[in-house]
């Protein structure tokens, strides 16, 4: 008869062994962790440039900080519509006649000047025009003063509108300092919208308010696609191309005007930029010691100095760069694989740059650094400013 109890037990002895290597190898390379902090003399330092961009510069420019440009141009065409806000008066002018009297006193008492076709006479503020040429004659005359009078004039208003109508009798005022009495009339008021200058002003206004970033963003992906870093402030609307529909004074509701402008933007070479804050940030920095980490050009920002145009513009550029160690993280986590913490703050706190080192390890029991480097965890703090 077969010993079951025998059989059972060495199946229960297997489990016992498979539990007992599954656990071991949790405990020993699954659950350890280790964790290494590394501070260093790294430093974030600041350039601030400034660069004139040119379209006709051939070469970089190191001394003089001239950097060759590459502009982009695209036309965009744009139509608005705005209500008229002038008004003309349409309707008939009035007319009427006038007569003027002048009074001439010794010693100079002689004829006075005619009032010739076409001059200016006013009545209560308003002017009329003379149709016909004025003579003065002789009207009597009082002590040692002549009195002279002219002929009846036929007169016009200047602008059309009732306004214009004058009762019998009233007082004008003419050239030379003459006095007249006379009266118009026929004037009627026909009002039409008309279009004014502030119109046309008006849809130049909201033409040049349109929202350009997309278009600002499609010219930077062209300049970008020519392997040129477009330069954001360079930014330029050129000046309106305008056709309204209608022109100042013409009667009409609605104006529309429609309106071309040209865009530029300006791009430089990456590597140009990086030249000149490179060669600024080596200045700032012992070289034998630390080393420019990161360049920090693709985040540079830029801000335009004077008013610029489609070919150059002079800006000013804030870059950030970093310099100090080179530490490759893969090599120190090889380096440091199976080690104990001293042995690791000695191999990582002897390397130039650094400063301090502080490890950790996980679960408790854990006295050493894993040599499985995908279980160990290396920071580097990031660096400070220094100015």
């Amino acid at each position: 008869m077969p010993n079951f109890d025998a059989f059972r037990l060495r199946i229960a002895l297997v489990i016992l062994e498979l539990l007992h290597l599954f656990f071991g190898w949790v405990f020993t390379k699954v659950l350890p962790k280790a964790t290494v902090a590394i501070e260093t003399n790294s430093q974030v330092i600041k350039s601030s440039l400034n660069l004139t961009l040119d379209t006709a510069a051939k070469q970089l420019d190191e001394e003089n900080k001239i950097v060759p440009a590459t502009a982009q141009a695209q036309q965009k065409s744009y139509t608005q519509q705005v209500a008229t806000t002038g008004q003309q008066n349409k309707g008939e002018k009035a007319t009427g006649t006038v007569k003027f009297t002048i009074t001439k006193c010794a010693p100079d008492v002689g004829s006075p000047s005619g009032i010739p076709t076409g001059s200016s006479v006013s009545s209560a503020g308003k002017t009329y025009i003379t149709q016909e040429p004025g003579s003065y004659s002789f009207n009597g005359a009082s002590g040692s003063c002549v009195k002279y009078a002219t002929n009846t004039i036929d007169i016009s208003a200047l602008k059309a509108g009732a306004e214009y109508n004058l009762t019998s009798g009233s007082t004008f005022s003419g050239i030379g300092g003459a006095a007249g009495t006379g009266s118009a009339s026929g004037g009627t008021d026909v009002i039409v919208k008309v279009v004014a200058q502030a119109d046309i002003d008006a849809a130049k206004a909201k033409i040049t308010a349109q929202d350009t970033v997309q278009l600002k963003q499609d010219m930077e992906a062209a300049l970008k696609a020519k392997g040129v870093l477009p330069i954001p402030s360079t930014f330029l609307a050129g000046e309106q191309q305008v056709t309204p529909s209608a022109s100042p004074g013409e009667p009409a509701d609605m104006l529309t005007v429609t309106a071309v402008v040209p865009y530029s933007l300006l791009g430089i070479k990456q590597l140009d930029l990086q030249t000149l804050v490179v060669a600024n940030v080596k200045e700032q920095i012992d070289t034998k010691k630390q080393k420019i980490l990161d360049n920090g050009v693709e985040k540079a920002v830029f801000t335009q100095q004077t008013p610029g145009s489609a070919t150059n513009a002079v800006v000013s550029v804030r870059v950030e760069s970093v310099a100090g160690p080179e530490l490759k993280v893969d090599e120190l986590k090889k380096q440091v694989a199976g080690k104990k913490a001293n042995d690791i703050k000695q191999t990582i706190g002897t390397l130039p740059g650094v400063t301090d080192v502080q490890v950790s390890y996980g679960p408790f029991w854990v006295s050493a650094a894993p040599k499985d480097t995908t279980k160990i965890t290396i920071t580097i703090a990031k660096p400070t400013t220094t100015r």
